[in-house]
């Protein structure tokens, strides 16, 4: 299986025979300005009509997807919000849709649900919270809610002075158009009230385009 990885990122090609007017400007822009520019708000809608699955789906403008993942035997896609948890941000939150496409169609939700649980039932600290039923695209799926507690290293123990933190944890699975869609939230319990309105958003928002 090959991948397609898309990363966003921006970049200001800057002459170099001209870098003083540059800076100039930069100086003039902050002086008149008074502020840095302010945080897009309110959400923008993110639309996909290629690889495993196709849809769109609202999301907090503040944070436009990091990475895109696409098989190119469009039997899997991954679109990550956030980006990838990198080790000194692993507690951050993180909002990401799969997609994947079995060829003989064995895989179904409910074992995609099962295997979940399953792991999630390795986890240090791991605490049930909830399953239910709910609409996504005018479909059912189901949702399980979990938490767990992130471990700490030695080195962020006892040189960084961290200490193990409580993880929430929302996965929703459906079966669609001979694939399983999952669409996942992971955050602090410190963060997580203040971050599942984004989710609830996409969740609202989401529609199928296959």
């Amino acid at each position: 299986m090959t991948f397609r990885c898309y990363a966003w990122s921006v970049s200001f090609p800057v002459c170099r025979s001209k870098i003083w007017l540059f800076a100039a400007s930069v100086v003039l822009a902050f002086l008149f300005s008074g502020c840095s520019t302010p945080l897009a708000t309110g959400y923008q809608t993110y639309t996909i009509t290629e690889g495993a699955g196709y849809m769109s789906f609202e999301y907090p403008a503040r944070i436009p997807p990091k990475t895109v993942q696409l098989a190119e035997d469009s039997s899997y896609t991954m679109i990550d919000l956030y980006g990838p948890v990198m080790p000194q941000d692993r507690t951050r939150t993180r909002i990401w849709v799969t997609v994947t496409r079995d060829a003989s169609q064995a895989a179904t939700a409910a074992l995609h649900l099962q295997s979940a649980l399953g792991i999630a039932e390795t986890l240090a600290g791991y605490s049930f919270i909830d399953r239910s039923f709910l609409t996504l695209g005018g479909e059912q799926a189901e949702q399980i809610v979990y938490a767990n507690v992130l471990s700490r290293t030695d080195y962020e123990i006892r040189v960084l002075h961290l200490s193990p933190v409580t993880m929430f944890n929302r996965q929703i699975f459906l079966s669609h158009n001979g694939a399983v869609w999952t669409i996942s939230m992971t955050a602090s319990e410190q963060n997580f009230d203040s971050d599942t309105p984004d989710f609830g958003h996409l969740i609202n928002t989401f529609e199928f385009l296959d």
